[in-house]
């Protein structure tokens, strides 16, 4: 008979419970499911807890439950070997939390905390499943729990773990951010990191690396002591040279979720830091690690509006040389972010579009709504990219947002290569549930196509948009927007137009409407709105908006009680603002002080003679835009046919003969 193994030998154990095995588990299958009364010794158990750690990392077993497997038998160093086998195979902490308070574990913690700040790097990356699902809540909760437990203990013994309490503090905040210190009060959390920095608030006794650790750290604990933080920023800033490569993009991330007016200066540090590697040989320290840094920086640059010429030189050497490393969104959000600086020389487009050719099925809704966005900015069009992006909408405009749905419209309809298939996704279902932000743009993305689709087309549009007019809440400036578009369209809808009208005035919908502009010329009206309170509403407005009104009440040839005393209003605004105003501008408002637009009923007995002054003051505007008038003189053939006082007309068909012979 064989003699009995050395590690089994000693004293008798318990029969070992037959264990389910099954072909996926292979030859490590008699360990998916143990009893938790299962007695081995220390030997044994680290043996199995090795071979778990294999068979977990080959991916043979199921998760085992480990939670009460012999937690009374572990030594103490064997308590990172079990922790690193839980998160292998996600399993409980609980009993692993348990554990920390106990004397004789947590003379091992304090001894050996390099060991615990692995452990709890590995939490953030080992969190999720494979498949990119979240883990089971009872395994989240644990490692919540476990967390907690090892930032109460940091806490009481913060001096015991010397140099490496920081990286500790740092490794619980990256971890579960705040939840790890929910046990802690705010007093107890502001003494930890007072304690783990060592800063006085007068001087900051950290390196670079180590200030820009613990400032992300801060930050993901939501900590807000303005003190602390302006003393941290202005330490990195200081010595923004010494960071590292793999600090930058982290604490540029951390940046893009704060205030700008308090970490643009930081940020603007790194940037010229980056940018500063323009000059050394690729490579060197200077250098971004990778094609994801330099996308991050750029994206946050963006976002602050921070445009340095040297940083996006090195960052699109960093995005063209690793184009295929970046996901397909990351390439899609850098497109939208350069956007914002107008440069299309700034990065590689063309890489960027061949890489999007080869990968258009990974794309989802809103890459695709970020690529068109950021390439319509750009006035970049790809026509092979377009036609690839036009067959993948297409494929999914039933399941397309309401918003995703308007920006797609406004896009196709201005590269004008896609016209089918605007009017295919103005077709769906969710095209009749569209907010008014949503309308507005619409209408103005159908003014593009005119001349490319039938007018009968357009037409059914059209209606079905202004169908909704009515049970939208529009703002004043989409109000504006949706009636100028209509305008463009000539679509006269006159319960549409009531209801845009009134939100202009700053009351209720006016329906009454006169057949001619004439019909109020010499009849007293009574204002339907409180004009204080619409005045207040279009001097919020900008001056080309007004403009607009007016273009679009006469376009349209709306005349009622509202719009005569509303063209009264908005012309009594621009007057004062006509030296600041376009040829073309300066001629729609003269076009409003006529009679029929503004008829003598509305003023005092010398209307006319406040006309006169009013149009003086539009003539001596137009003076100033005499070299674009002799270009295009047609332009002031609406004003001729205005009837004008005598005297005045006089006056204007000398001028206009002396500047325009012939005419």
């Amino acid at each position: 008979m064989p003699r009995m193994p050395r590690a089994l030998r000693g004293r008798p154990t318990r029969p070992t419970p037959k264990a389910k095995c099954s072909t996926a588990a292979g030859r490590f299958g008699r360990f998916a499911q143990l009893d938790s009364g299962l007695g081995c010794r220390s030997s044994q158990l680290q043996l199995l807890l090795y071979r778990f750690a294999r068979a977990a990392r080959d991916r043979d077993v199921k998760p085992a439950d480990l939670v009460a497997l012999g937690t009374r038998r572990f030594r103490p160093r064997q308590f990172f070997r079990a922790l690193d086998t839980l998160l292998e195979v996600q399993a409980p902490l609980s009993s692993l939390t348990s554990m920390v308070r106990q004397k004789r574990y947590t003379e091992v913690l304090l001894q050996h905390p390099l060991f615990l700040i692995t452990a709890l790097g590995r939490i953030r990356t080992d969190i999720r499943k494979p498949e990119g699902e979240y883990s089971g809540a009872s395994f989240l909760g644990s490692v919540a729990q476990f967390l907690q437990q090892i930032a109460c203990l940091l806490a009481e013994r913060t001096s015991s773990f010397g140099n490496a309490a920081l990286p500790l503090f740092v490794a619980l905040a990256s971890s579960g951010g705040r939840t790890s210190f929910r046990r802690l009060g705010d007093e107890q959390l502001e003494k930890l990191i007072q304690s783990v920095t060592g800063t006085d608030l007068e001087t900051v006794r950290l390196s670079a690396n180590e200030a820009a650790d613990m400032f992300c750290a801060l930050h993901r604990v939501s900590y807000r002591n303005p003190a602390l933080m302006f003393k941290l920023t202005r330490h990195i800033c200081d010595h923004v040279e010494l960071l590292a490569a793999a600090q930058l993009p982290k604490v540029a991330r951390v940046l893009g979720r704060g205030d700008v007016h308090e970490e643009y200066v930081l940020l603007h540090a790194i940037a010229r830091r980056v940018g500063a590697a323009a000059e050394v040989p690729e490579g060197s320290a200077g250098h971004l690690e990778n094609a994801q840094a330099a996308a991050l920086l750029v994206n946050v640059c963006s976002k602050w509006e921070i445009f340095d010429e040297e940083f996006l030189t090195v960052a699109a050497a960093a995005l063209r040389a690793g184009t295929a490393q970046l996901a397909v969104g990351q390439i899609c959000e850098v497109i939208y972010s350069v956007s914002a600086f107008l440069t299309r020389d700034a990065m590689p487009l063309e890489d960027f579009c061949s890489e999007l050719k080869q990968r258009i099925h990974e794309m989802n809704e809103i890459d695709t709504v970020r690529l068109l966005r950021g390439l319509q900015k750009l006035r970049y069009h790809d026509e092979a990219l377009m036609e690839a992006v036009a067959t993948i909408i297409l494929e999914a405009k039933a399941r397309l947002q309401p918003i995703s749905l308007c920006n797609l419209v406004s896009v196709l309809a201005y590269f004008g290569t896609s016209d089918e298939l605007v009017m295919a996704l103005l077709k769906t279902a969710i095209a009749n549930k569209l907010p008014a932000m949503s309308v507005q743009h619409i209408l103005t993305a159908l003014c593009r196509l005119q001349g490319r689709v039938s007018g009968e087309r357009l037409e059914v549009q059209v209606r079905k948009l202004c169908a909704h007019i009515s049970s939208c809440s529009f703002t004043p400036v989409q109000a504006m927007s949706s009636l100028a578009a209509m305008a463009k369209l000539q679509h006269r809808d006159l319960a549409v137009a009531s209801v845009l009208a009134s939100i202009l005035s700053g009351g209720q919908s006016y329906w009454r409407w006169a057949k001619s502009p004439h019909f109020f010329r010499s009849v007293a009206v009574k204002v339907p709105f409180k004009q204080q309170r619409c005045r207040r509403l279009l001097e919020g407005m900008e001056s080309s908006h007004c403009v607009d009104i007016l273009q679009s009440l006469s376009s349209l040839e709306l005349s009622s009680r509202l719009t005569v005393h509303l063209t009264s209003i908005l012309c009594s605004i621009l007057a004062p603002q006509l030296h600041e105003l376009r040829a073309k501008e300066v001629l729609v408002v003269a076009r409003a002080f006529s009679a029929e637009r503004m008829p003598d009923a509305c003023f005092h007995r010398d209307a006319w003679l406040w006309r006169e002054r009013a149009l003086d003051l539009c003539l001596q505007s137009l003076r100033r835009h005499e070299s674009f008038l002799d270009s295009s003189w047609a332009s002031l053939l609406p004003l001729k046919q205005r009837k004008l006082p005598k005297r005045r007309w006089t006056a204007w068909l000398a001028w206009t003969r002396k500047n325009w012979p012939g005419t």
